[in-house]
């Protein structure tokens, strides 16, 4: 679906009690305001022949009319604007019941049966559909359609009590119209909205765009926004002013919030509802165990050719209580995080909100830049020229922190003493560093090396070639945290590996001291000047896999540095033991369920335009400093534009890959196992 930025803000309008109120007697603490909810919004639908309502949070479903799909098939429920009663269909006529369940009576009997229903192509009886009410609830309209043939569909409308019946427009297709307002009805027929009076008198009629004729349905939201859907068969779902239209999710039966934020539809047996601001989708209910959702006979691949029992000439429903209505209700409950000296982060939250692409793309092919690696050679690569040094047996190489030297090992087998060297990237000179079993360096003057046979080492300093020996092997100079392209230190502590792997972050004033944001969560990175990415810790998501690792979902937010507000991008599946998150000022971008059986595809979320744009590719991925993509593990092997999605080049590695720190010059060579990213 539309993976547009959808900004959470805990606090949000029309949560908060208050601000922040009086000071506690004990020094002034602030007194902690506990955000409030109004009313969960409410749908109405039927699933296995019954009438049912779900809160549109997940929460509950409840029965309010019992049916079967044999007897009493009950459909096309629809809430009057009060939510004191309801209208539906049972046996092809409208009945009405109290808000409750209770007192359901026919209202009309307007079927007309002249065989039994599911009869051949030419049977005209005539049967009930699509029941809503008119905003001011005086009146209802509903669908009289053919249900032994072609389906063609006409418009009734009739007031409340059920009197006053009549036709008012004729139609040539299954369609659902929608109530403009109190006078107005649109019917959506394809390449037209047809706008129509409630007398049927026709007042216009409105062009739809190419990428939405497919639909059967056309709502009329706020601001001149429509909401564009199918009714038998999961169709995109399309939303926005006609001539500025964008998907945001996938479905049948779709229906408009009454403030038009949101979106209940049907996908497969599932209630969902998506933002009509894109970025977020979440699951309502499954209906599976209640005999699943309706079925228009020829939907496709369940109806046909095996002609399920929930299959017929039913339409799916959907519909929102709009009395006591409080869309806050449906916000997400924040993760508290608490200031430690500086602003706290707010807007977070763990519930998953499933996402959907905007576009799915492929990357291109791969270039064969250089030659196929013989397994035993260190090879030195220039992507920038495009270039390769063969340096003769030997192992991987290291690079200096300012990417203009690499030392390698020179030897038969990997971690076997020989000599090391260095090499200068800018000249091609060698140097000897005498014998070693490994060689990396410390810092941009000094290189570490392990003595050959021995756990023992030096270091030695280029420019003087002083060598001074250490106890165990030589490591880099340890960065306390990460810098951000602000100059901050972005700094974790590990809290605890289980269920799942949650961390302590503290963004710190290297000048000053001063903790300027703290939060826990799985993974924070840096995402350009003024933002982190950040990945909630994981909430579990079904049972143990056949290793016993627990499956569980994270979601991903961008929280501005300056404010601490976190703005959610989307959810993912994370699956133990490893997944990945990198960001920038351009892109965020992470693999869903990266170790997972079988694994997810690589997204990237475009800062830019708020979309979300899976790759057809499953990839651990980084950026570089020049905001290029570098996949695979262990040091990666590709590197790949993101704007394009062309390959820029290709190491033809079959284990680890070592980079300069400014990705121009790569190295492969023997080297010692280890275990991989997944179990």
């Amino acid at each position: 679906m539309g993976g547009r930025h959808f900004a959470i803000i805990v606090g949000l309008v029309g949560l908060l009690l208050g601000l922040l109120a009086a000071a506690c007697e004990d020094g002034g603490s602030p007194v902690a305001v506990v955000p409030t909810r109004g009313p969960t919004p409410v749908l109405v639908l039927a699933a296995g022949g019954s009438i049912y309502t779900v809160d549109a949070n997940g929460s509950g479903i409840r029965e309010l009319i019992a049916g079967d799909r044999e007897s009493a098939w009950n459909t096309s429920p629809a809430f009057s604007p009060d939510g004191s009663k309801f209208a539906f269909v049972r046996g092809f006529d409208v009945w009405i019941a109290s808000g409750d369940g209770s007192d359901s009576r026919e209202l009309a009997a307007v079927a007309e049966l002249s065989t039994p229903p599911g009869g051949a192509a030419s049977n005209p009886s005539l049967g009930a559909q699509s029941v809503s009410w008119s905003p001011d609830g005086d009146w209802i309209m509903y669908v009289l359609a053919r249900i032994g043939g072609s389906g063609i569909s006409d418009v009734w409308v009739m007031r409340a009590d059920g009197s006053m019946r009549r036709q008012v427009y004729e139609g040539t297709s299954f369609l659902r119209p929608s109530w403009v307002d109190n006078e107005r009805i649109a019917v959506d027929e394809g390449s037209r909205i047809q706008v129509i009076s409630r007398e049927g008198d026709v007042q216009g009629s409105i062009g739809l765009p190419a990428e939405s004729r497919f639909g059967q349905t056309a709502i009329p939201g706020p601001d001149d926004r429509w909401l564009i859907g199918a009714l038998t068969d999961e169709q995109p779902l399309m939303y926005g002013p006609l001539d500025g239209m964008r998907q945001i999710g996938a479905g049948v039966g779709p229906a408009l919030s009454p403030d038009g934020r949101w979106v209940a539809f049907f996908w497969q047996d599932t209630v969902r509802i998506a933002s009509t601001e894109g970025g977020v989708e979440r699951q309502v209910a499954d209906l599976s165990a209640l005999g699943g959702r309706d079925r228009h006979f020829g939907e496709q691949p369940q109806c046909l050719p095996q002609d399920l029992p929930a299959c017929g000439y039913r339409l799916p429903a959907l519909s929102w209580l709009a009395a006591n209505y409080d869309p806050q209700a449906l916000a997400p409950t924040p993760i508290p995080t608490p200031p430690a000296g500086g602003i706290s982060v707010t807007g977070l939250f763990s519930e998953p909100w499933a996402t959907q692409p905007d576009e799915v793309r492929s990357l291109g092919p791969k270039p064969s830049l250089f030659q196929p690696w013989d397994g035993v050679s260190t090879i030195l690569y220039d992507t920038e020229t495009r270039t390769e040094v063969n340096l003769g047996r030997g192992s991987l190489g290291a690079f200096s922190p300012d990417s203009t030297k690499m030392v390698w090992v020179e030897g038969p087998t990997a971690l076997e003493s020989g000599d090391a060297w260095l090499i200068d990237l800018t000249t091609m000179e060698k140097r000897a560093l005498g014998s070693a079993r490994l060689a990396l360096f410390v810092d941009e003057d000094r290189v570490g090396v392990a003595k050959p046979h021995s756990n023992s080492g030096e270091i030695i300093d280029l420019r003087t070639g002083e060598r001074q020996e250490v106890d165990g092997i030589p490591r880099p100079v340890a960065a306390e945290g990460v810098t951000t392209p602000d100059g901050y230190v972005l700094r974790r502590e590990y809290r605890s590996e289980s269920p799942y792997p949650r961390s302590e972050f503290s963004l710190e004033d290297p000048t000053t001291g001063r903790a300027l944001l703290q939060l826990e969560a799985y993974q924070a990175v840096p995402a350009g000047r003024g933002a982190l990415a950040v990945a909630t810790v994981p909430v579990e998501a079904g049972p143990p896999d056949a290793l016993g690792y627990q499956p569980g979902t994270t979601n991903i937010f961008l929280v501005d540095v300056g404010t601490g507000e976190a703005s959610f991008i989307a959810t993912s599946r994370y699956s133990p033991p490893n997944w990945p998150l990198a960001a920038n000022s351009d892109y965020v971008m992470w693999t869903d369920s990266y170790c997972g059986q079988p694994a997810g595809k690589t997204r990237l979320y475009e800062r830019s335009t708020g979309r979300i744009i899976e790759l057809d590719a499953t990839l651990w991925g980084q950026f570089t400093p020049g905001g290029l993509i570098v996949a695979g593990a262990f040091g990666g092997q590709e590197l790949i534009d993101p704007k394009t999605l062309d390959y820029r080049a290709v190491i033809p590695a079959r284990g680890d890959t070592s980079w300069s720190p400014d990705y121009r010059y790569a190295s492969i060579g023997q080297f010692g196992g280890h275990g991989g990213l997944c179990p």
